[in-house]
Formats: C-alpha cells, sequence, structure tokens
C-alpha cells in the first residue's frame, strides 16, 4: 500500500488493498497513521491527479474521517488527522 499511496503511484489499488485489510479480523493492527495517510493521498487525488473526481476524492476523505470519529474500527483520529481534516477544510 506505501508503495501505490507514494507520490500518488495508484492510490485506487492502494484504496482496494486498503478495504480488504478493514474488512480482516487483523484489521485492528491497522494504526491511525494509515488512516492519515490515505486522508492526504485522497486529497492529492482531489486536488492534483484527479481533479475532475474531485467530489468523489472529497466524499472519500470525509467518509474516512468520520469512520475514524465513530471509533467503529477501533481508531481514533489523532493530531495529525485533525491537522490534515483543518489543511483540507481550509482549502
Amino acid at each position: 500500500m506505501e508503495t501505490c499511496l507514494h507520490n500518488s503511484l495508484d492510490v485506487p489499488r492502494a484504496k482496494t488493498i486498503f478495504g480488504q485489510l478493514r474488512k480482516r479480523e487483523t484489521s485492528s493492527l491497522l494504526e491511525v497513521g494509515v488512516y492519515n495517510a490515505f486522508i492526504e493521498a485522497y486529497f492529492g487525488m482531489a486536488t492534483q491527479k484527479e481533479p475532475e473526481n474531485q467530489d468523489q476524492w472529497l466524499g472519500e476523505i470525509y467518509d474516512l474521517y468520520e469512520l475514524l470519529e465513530s471509533g467503529a474500527e477501533n481508531v481514533a483520529p489523532d493530531q495529525v488527522t485533525y491537522g490534515l481534516m483543518l489543511q483540507i477544510w481550509m482549502q
């Protein structure tokens, strides 16, 4: 996933892998840093790589953020998450 996210090389593929990992029993191994990396990558897609699909990518960001806030996956947002969301909101 990290390779796919690096420089937004293949964010859709990373998103697929991330979704599969989140469905497994071992999903508790996913830490907030992974979620933050996806928020950042989705923002890059919305603003740089696929601005024509900006609404879709911003929707993915907000869905992931709401998931973190809800605690549904036993992962909570941290200061980096809030910083990213503030940065996204400011733009």
